[in-house]
């Protein structure tokens, strides 16, 4: 399963709502499996919490990308399901 969240609210607690989801969707032994990937995409807003962030500040596997808008159309593209968080 390939699934990209949506993050677009500035709101820490939304991120926070958005990560809990993502390890939901990890961890549910009814659906998910171990070659699963999900992608979390912030953008607009949900890029101000990231703002003072540079590329060495993200944790492994993290990674800037120019718009999140393409990151989300080429994903969706490439058979990824869309999960949009507040």
């Amino acid at each position: 399963m390939k699934t990209v969240i949506h993050v677009s609210s500035p709101n820490l607690h939304d991120h926070q709502h958005a990560m809990v989801n993502t390890l939901n969707l990890l961890t549910d032994g009814s659906g998910s499996s171990l070659g699963d990937d999900v992608a979390v995409v912030a953008n607009g807003a949900g890029v101000r919490v990231f703002v003072e962030a540079t590329d060495d500040d993200l944790l492994p596997g993290v990674e800037g990308v120019p718009a999140g808008s393409g990151a989300l159309a080429r994903l969706q593209d490439g058979g990824y399901g869309y999960f949009k968080t507040p």
